[in-house]
């Protein structure tokens, strides 16, 4: 029996929070500007690259990733998808390191967000299926060093 190991984004409500106060503020502003004159086009950008990051952070990224029997499993806002681990081709990185981007055999690519709490749990799972092409990166590491520790824990 392999050990169950779990990767979860510390505040898995804060980007769908963000993102609907990130698209009231440029709503409400491009109305404003609308009406009173102004750059209404900076509004639009702003309302562009909030939809941008909505599509990667909410649609793309998992908030949860267990790895239990041979298997892995994650958890979005779209769903749950499992993958075998010996279907994990090979591991490479996003955004400057800040995504791990696990490639499958059958083309479906698992992007995990990198934060506090990654890097132990890639070494885990590492040390628990050495055999599996998976590494924690430089980013990661460096992660876990710069932020706080923290609370409650």
């Amino acid at each position: 029996m392999s050990p169950k190991l779990v990767y979860r984004l510390p505040i898995v409500w804060l980007a769908p929070a963000a993102m609907g106060v990130m698209t009231a503020v440029g709503v409400v502003g491009l109305v404003l500007n609308l009406i009173y004159g102004g750059p209404w086009w900076i509004l639009l950008l702003w309302l562009l690259g909030v939809a941008w990051l909505s599509y990667n952070f909410i649609w793309r990224l998992p908030y949860e990733v267990v790895v239990e029997n041979e298997c892995l499993n994650w958890r979005g806002y779209r769903g749950t998808q499992t993958v075998a681990l010996s279907d994990i081709d090979r591991m490479s990185t996003a955004y400057s390191g800040s995504v791990q981007v696990l490639e499958c055999r059958d083309g479906r690519r698992l992007r995990i967000g990198v934060m506090q709490g990654y890097q132990p749990f890639i070494r885990s799972v590492m040390d628990a299926y050495p055999d599996i092409p998976i590494s924690g990166g430089r980013y990661s590491a460096l992660v876990e060093k710069v932020q706080l520790p923290r609370r409650g824990r």
